[in-house]
């Protein structure tokens, strides 16, 4: 949330910053600096805004299930850095479906993966599956 409160965009600063994709030098109380556009930051406004906006509750229907059902991963990755394993099942959970939920941090430049690997040999393939059903992505804390 940008505070625009007392921020004059102004001709006559001395030394202005050269901002960068589309920002613009604004002076406040005296001093000059860039005001990036949203998910952008930095001093000449080239560098991404990874501060997490908020946390969300990514809630989902799972069924796992036989000897072989291999594993279900949530991960998360920013921009192009390496993924973050967030949760994991592996093998049968249950029999049926379930509920499972976590909670994620998120920026404008997350991405939320969910992966799944098959379990066994190749000749067993057939012995459990992993399915995933009604995916929902809630602003706030996951509720038990």
């Amino acid at each position: 949330m940008n505070n625009y409160e007392n921020i004059n965009i102004s001709d006559d600063c001395t030394n202005p910053p050269v901002c960068q994709n589309e920002g613009f030098v604004k002076q406040v109380n005296g001093n000059c600096s860039c005001q990036c556009v949203e998910g952008l930051t930095g001093p000449d406004c080239t560098q991404l805004d990874t501060s997490p906006i908020g946390t969300y509750c990514l809630s989902l229907s799972i069924h796992m299930e036989g000897k072989e059902s291999g594993s279900l991963s949530i991960l998360t990755q920013e921009g192009t850095e390496n993924t973050v394993l967030q949760t994991q099942y592996s093998g049968e959970q249950t029999v049926g479906w379930f509920r499972a939920s976590t909670e994620i941090d998120l920026t404008p430049f997350t991405k939320i993966m969910i992966k799944a690997v098959r379990g066994g040999k190749k000749e067993e393939h057939d012995k459990g599956d992993v399915a995933i059903d009604n995916v929902e992505l809630k602003f706030g804390p996951c509720s038990n």
